[in-house]
């Protein structure tokens, strides 16, 4: 599990604010301020986001504005849906590649 420090850091690495963070993991703002107090902390899938998203920084922080900017666009559009739409926007389905 992350740590609250690391919901903080992953947030502001990605330039949103709280509302923009919640929207993104579709949880209310008060969610995030627990998780960010240490209250309580993400679980399931947006556990799940939060420890790719950690790991995608750490891999690649050369390209981590571009990154940012791809997930506050998915945040303002629909959140996890759009993410998840974009993300497998050029996988190839097997036996569709037209």
């Amino acid at each position: 599990m992350l740590k609250p420090e690391d919901i903080s850091i992953l947030r502001k690495s990605l330039h949103m604010d709280i509302t923009q963070f919640a929207k993104l993991l579709s949880v209310d703002n008060r969610t995030i301020r627990r998780w960010e107090s240490g209250e309580s902390g993400p679980t399931g899938t947006a556990n799940s986001v939060l420890l790719a998203i950690k790991e995608r920084l750490e891999k690649n922080p050369y390209h981590s504005e571009c990154f940012a900017a791809f997930v506050a666009k998915a945040s303002a559009v629909g959140g996890l849906p759009y993410l998840f739409l974009k993300l497998f926007e050029y996988v190839p389905i097997e036996g569709n590649h037209g």
